[in-house]
């Protein structure tokens, strides 16, 4: 099993991407539901028995993607802080 070093996810550039996106955000869910019909179903998801919403979130697909790749780089292979493996 490969272990994981954690990673600051501040320091990624998913989150410099993040941080430049919320300079200039201005949501309006209104807006966002008037222009994009699928929007209910393209952020709804079954996690087992519970159904997931984030339609109401203030979310977008670039955000979301951005999110995404943040957790993905959240970990990288490497040694662990304060594990010895003897």
């Amino acid at each position: 099993m490969t272990e994981f070093a954690p990673v600051d996810p501040t320091s990624t550039d998913a989150w410099s991407q993040l941080a430049g996106i919320a300079e200039g955000f201005s949501p309006d869910l209104r807006e966002w539901f008037d222009t994009d019909p699928g929007r209910a179903g393209r952020y709804t998801f079954q996690a087992g028995d519970l159904t997931v919403d984030l339609s109401k979130n203030l979310l977008t697909d670039e955000i979301l993607a951005h999110l995404v790749q943040a957790r993905e780089r959240r970990r990288r292979p490497g040694p662990v802080p304060g594990h010895d493996r003897r």
